[in-house]
């Protein structure tokens, strides 16, 4: 009668090792595996996160998004221009560095009790715009607030007090005209207009 040679205690050790390793090994990859699907599921989306609302209500990526234009596009910058009132006047402009035209409109605004004259324009580029801002106050010193720089006139001219606001990557300025500084300044003051930010985008994008 034959019998079997019993396992030594050394080569029962050595399978369950194997065993051991072979389940760790397995056990890995699968967390391996479960781990990247987590990654990839939980990575944002790029091209949709870069998509925006430009000012005139076309989507995509914000490079696309242009400088407003037109009458729409200056009523997008300052919503309180309304250029068909009578109170509102479309001006003539010299032409830009580049020889295009200038787009300007000139507001008659009643204010504490007085009128005060607004223009709202949109130039061909901001150098243009700065220029001209810079050109009308004589190369005076100007604030720089909020990505503006406002000009404001130490004195009257003709008895009136002078100030514009000119944006600095923008092609956008608005001038106020008033009998007081105070009266022009309380004009600029309660103006509505676009941040910076806001211009080619629209907010909350």
């Amino acid at each position: 009668m034959s019998t079997t040679p019993e396992a030594s205690p050394r080569g029962t050790r050595k399978v369950r090792t194997t065993v051991v390793l072979v389940v760790l090994i397995g056990a890995l990859a699968v967390a391996a595996v479960v781990g990247a699907g987590l990654l990839w599921a939980s990575k944002p989306d790029r091209d949709a996160q870069s998509d925006v609302t430009c000012w005139d209500g076309k989507e995509g990526p914000e490079a696309d998004c242009t400088e407003p234009t037109g009458v729409a596009g200056l009523r997008w910058v300052y919503p309180e221009l309304t250029p068909k009132s009578s109170d509102c006047k479309a001006l003539r402009m010299p032409r830009g560095s580049d020889k295009q035209e200038s787009l300007a409109f000139a507001c008659d605004v009643p204010l504490a009790g007085d009128e005060v004259r607004i223009v709202y324009t949109r130039y061909p580029s901001p150098e243009d715009a700065q220029h001209a801002a810079s050109k009308k106050h004589h190369n005076m010193p100007p604030e720089e607030q909020d990505g503006r720089e406002i000009y404001r006139d130490r004195k009257p001219h003709k008895g009136r007090w002078h100030l514009t606001s000119v944006y600095l990557d923008h092609p956008f300025s608005v001038s106020v005209e008033a009998s007081t500084a105070k009266l022009r300044n309380l004009a600029l003051a309660e103006l509505v207009t676009r941040s910076p930010e806001e211009i080619r985008v629209r907010p909350g994008e």
